[in-house]
Parts: C-alpha cells; sequence; structure tokens
C-alpha cells in the first residue's frame, strides 16, 4: 500500500497525541502537524499534501488557493460546520470536503435538550432569584410542560435525530422540516415531515440544526419569527447567522416570541451592548455545546477513521459536495 500524506494546519506535533501517529503510520499514512500562522506556513506545511486536516475556522483555503493543491484530493474539517470552506469551489476540482458530525452529535443533541428543559422549566430565572432571596411560587412566571407540547427540528440530521430521540419519552409531538431528505426517511423515526412555514406556525419550541451556507443564512427572520406562537421558544445550536440577530431581539422585545436559547450567535463572542445579554427570557451559552468529557477522545477516533477511508479511497460516512467527481478513484460506497 502507497503512503498517504495528511497536513494536519491548526495544531502543531506535540498538540496530537503520540498514538495518533502511530495508529496512523500503522496504515501507512504520514501526518505532518503544524499550527499555520501565515500563509507560508501552511504552504510549507501543506503544498503536497494528499489530505489537509483542519478544525475550527478556515483561514488559508481559499477558491483561489484549490486550484494550486495539486496533490490535494480531500479536506477534512473536523466537526461538522463547513459554512467557511469553499465547497463548491472544492467540488469543481475535484475535492472531497469531509467532516466528523458523529464525534459531536451527542454532545450538540444533549445541550439541545439542556436548553430546552431549561427554558420551559425557566432554571436560570429561578437560580437568580433565589440568590436574591427570592422565594414564593407566585413571584415567578408559570412554566411549561413538554408533555403535549410540539416540538419543530429545522433540519433533520445526526443531531436533530438524536434530539428526537431523546425527547420520545416526553410524549411532544415532533415535526422536522428537511428539503434534503425524503418524507418516508424523516418518518421512519415517527416524526412528522413538514413545510418550515407549518413548522413555524404549529411548534411550541423550534430547535435549529441546520448547516450555515448561502440559502440558510437568515433563514429565520423577521417574517418567520413572526409565524411563530406567541408563546414558542426558539432554540439554536448550530449557527448564529441562520437567525436574523436583530430581527430576533426586536420580537424578543416586543413579546411577539416567548423566549430563546442560544449557544451561537452572530458576532461570538457577543458585544457587551448586545441587547441579549441583558434580556431575562433568553438563555445563552458560549459556543460549547459540542465539548464534553469525551470531547478530545472523538475528535482524534472519528477524524482517524475519517483519514484512513480516505487514504484507501473509500467514501467516509460524512460527505459534504457527495455529488462532486473526485479526483481520486472512489471504491464504491
Amino acid at each position: 500500500m502507497n503512503n498517504c500524506s495528511v497536513a494536519m494546519i491548526v495544531k502543531n506535533k506535540e498538540d496530537i497525541p503520540a498514538w495518533v501517529f502511530q495508529e496512523l503510520s500503522h496504515h501507512n499514512i504520514q501526518l505532518n502537524a503544524r499550527k499555520c500562522q501565515s500563509a507560508a506556513d501552511f504552504w510549507e506545511t501543506a503544498s503536497d499534501a494528499e489530505i489537509i486536516w483542519m478544525a475550527g475556522a478556515n483561514r488559508f483555503i481559499t477558491p483561489e488557493v484549490l486550484p494550486r493543491l495539486a496533490q490535494c484530493g480531500a479536506i477534512l474539517r473536523t466537526g461538522s460546520g463547513v459554512n467557511d470552506i469553499p465547497v463548491d469551489a472544492a467540488t469543481q476540482q475535484g475535492i472531497i470536503i469531509a467532516t466528523t458530525p458523529d464525534a459531536i452529535a451527542e454532545s450538540v443533541a444533549e445541550h439541545t435538550v439542556a436548553l430546552l428543559l431549561a427554558s420551559v422549566r425557566r432554571i436560570p430565572e429561578q437560580d437568580r432569584g433565589t440568590r436574591s432571596k427570592i422565594w414564593n411560587e407566585g413571584t415567578f412566571r408559570p412554566m411549561h410542560h413538554l408533555k403535549g407540547s410540539t416540538l419543530g427540528l429545522i433540519s433533520f440530521g445526526r443531531i436533530a435525530r438524536r434530539v428526537a430521540e431523546m425527547l420520545s419519552g416526553f410524549h411532544l409531538e415532533i415535526l422536522a422540516y428537511d428539503p434534503l431528505l425524503p418524507d418516508e426517511f424523516i418518518q421512519k423515526y415517527n416524526v412528522e415531515p413538514c413545510s418550515l412555514k407549518v413548522l413555524l406556525q404549529r411548534s411550541d419550541f423550534v430547535s435549529i440544526h441546520c448547516p450555515l451556507n448561502d440559502k440558510t443564512r437568515h433563514l429565520i427572520s423577521e417574517k418567520e419569527l413572526h409565524l411563530m406562537k406567541p408563546n414558542a421558544i426558539l432554540l439554536n445550536t448550530a449557527r448564529g447567522a441562520i437567525i436574523d440577530e436583530k430581527a430576533l431581539i426586536k420580537v424578543l422585545q416586543q413579546g411577539d416570541i416567548a423566549a430563546a436559547a442560544l449557544d451561537v450567535l452572530e458576532e461570538e463572542p457577543p458585544q457587551q451592548d448586545n441587547p441579549l445579554l441583558k434580556m431575562d427570557n433568553v438563555i445563552l451559552t458560549p459556543h460549547i455545546a459540542a465539548f464534553s468529557d469525551q470531547f478530545e477522545e472523538n475528535y482524534w477516533k472519528y477524524s482517524i477513521e475519517t483519514i484512513i477511508d480516505l487514504s484507501r479511497k473509500r467514501w467516509p460516512p460524512s460527505v459534504v459536495n457527495p455529488q462532486l467527481t473526485p479526483k481520486w478513484k472512489m471504491k464504491n460506497r
């Protein structure tokens, strides 16, 4: 088996566990690692790589750069977000864009459920009140029951499916909007497929799980927010720019929807004058849904599995641009 060269561009060698190098070497994969700080760093590290490996924000891979990566047949983005990767340009070059959503799906789903429960039961509000010596059930706003309510999932990928499974014992009606999936697939999970408009109109809780791209940027704008019920709660553990944040602030201030629970914002970290920071009906967490005590293990485990698949010219489990004509001759799925 020929050697395969991989360039990790967001971590230095000393930041990678030794066993990762050993495991990849066992499969004839040579890993070159450098936390690239400049274009010169990037070219020195990745110019001859067959697989470029990254995570987090993309600083160097642009549509102009891709044609110059003569050996590159795949880019691995550990995690799930590819909103700052030029997917269309990579597709034109025959470069596979792979991700590892399974590495974070469980954690993000659990965080979504936690935000929902905290919002519905108004845990932060009660915590603040208790610490301020407020101890009277009549002082707090009434709380909702999950049972008998309707949850709407925007997109029905791995994370949303796990959310649906985790909440199945609460006897919710669950809807899903995902134009990329057939209705029959969604129905297999005892979830009702529907349009975005119907989902927003019927749901008591709306949870966003779609990727950020040109079609989903500000997918939830003022028009969509006004379709929601006045007592509805909006949750977002995907990407901040899927929601028009100015519109969300407006409808929350006007009481057009009840609350929001957000792990992601349009600007991260937020400016201190962002009105969301001062709203009692908003729960915020610092883009941390994917993190857990198993994060590091999953980061390496699923990344290595994907790299091994790619090195052997096998299609990995998650490819963002499966419609491409790959640069490499790939084995059947």
